[in-house]
């Protein structure tokens, strides 16, 4: 393992660690609104396990925007960055 790929992976553990001691509910989606990162708070917040959330999308999670105003407020972000 080179030492850029060290790093990276030692950042890594570092972000993830953060965010499962967060007190605060964390997700992290794609651009296409699938949940990929889940932190324990957030779990606790929906009442579903990790695997199960890393299965979803937000669409399945939100009660008020609609899927399409999901996808807009994505497209929005790419573009905006």
């Amino acid at each position: 393992m080179s030492h850029e790929e060290s790093q990276l992976s030692k950042n890594h553990e570092w972000h993830r660690a953060i965010l499962q001691a967060a007190m605060d509910g964390f997700w992290m989606v794609d651009m296409q609104g699938r949940l990929l990162e889940v932190n324990a708070a957030y779990c606790r917040m929906t009442g579903y396990s990790e695997a199960e959330l890393l299965t979803m999308n937000i669409a399945d999670l939100e009660d008020i925007e609609t899927a399409e105003v999901i996808a807009a407020h994505i497209a929005r972000t790419r573009e905006l960055g």
